[in-house]
């Protein structure tokens, strides 16, 4: 669980920061977001705008494309060193 009395802005960013940190089209970026939070809301906070935790968030789209298409595959984790 996140501890929001401790959030750090330089991991946390909006759909707009992040669209334009990656080089990708905002649209993008709200789909994969909007995927992201289902798997791991605990990481997007969501008060009229989202708010992503970017390491999780890279970690799971590396996850994503790793088993895309696999008919069983494990379930996200995420763990901060």
């Amino acid at each position: 669980m996140v501890d929001y009395k401790k959030i750090d802005s330089d991991y946390w960013f909006n759909d707009e920061k992040l669209a334009e940190s990656f080089g990708v089209k905002k649209d993008t970026v709200m789909i994969k977001v909007r995927k992201f939070e289902k798997v791991a809301p605990q990481y997007v906070i969501n008060l009229g705008r989202r708010i992503t935790f970017v390491p999780a968030f890279v970690a799971w789209d590396r996850f994503e494309k790793k088993y895309k298409g696999a008919a069983r595959k494990p379930k996200f984790e995420y763990e901060e060193l």
